[in-house]
C-alpha cells in the first residue's frame, strides 16, 4: 500500500514539476531564480507536504503569469531587440560582412 502511495505521489509531483517548468518558461524566469524561489522542485522527495507545496506554487505562479499577460508581448519584443543587438555586435567587427 505504501509503495503504491509513494508511486502515486511521485507521479503527481512529477506532473506538478512539469507544470511549474511550463509556467517558469512562459514567465521567462531564469534557472537560477527558479532554484532560489522554489528549491522543492529540485529535491527528490515525494511526500504529501511536498505535493501540497507544489500545488500552492503552481497557483501562485499562475496568478503571477495571469497578471503579467499584458507585458508578455513587450518582453518578447525586448528579447528580439536584444538578439538583433547581439547579432550586430558580432557582425560589426567582421571584415567579411
Amino acid at each position: 500500500m505504501q509503495e503504491r502511495k509513494k508511486a502515486s505521489l511521485k507521479s503527481l509531483i512529477t506532473s506538478c514539476r512539469d507544470k511549474l517548468h511550463s509556467l517558469w518558461d512562459q514567465s521567462q524566469v531564469p534557472d537560477d531564480l527558479r532554484i532560489a524561489a522554489f528549491p522543492q522542485a529540485f529535491v527528490e522527495a515525494y511526500t504529501d507536504e511536498m505535493y501540497e507545496d507544489h500545488e500552492r506554487e503552481i497557483v501562485r505562479l499562475q496568478a503571477r503569469l495571469d497578471s503579467m499577460q499584458p507585458l508578455l508581448p513587450k518582453l518578447g519584443e525586448r528579447t528580439a531587440v536584444l538578439d538583433r543587438q547581439a547579432e550586430y555586435e558580432l557582425n560589426k567587427n567582421d571584415p567579411k560582412r
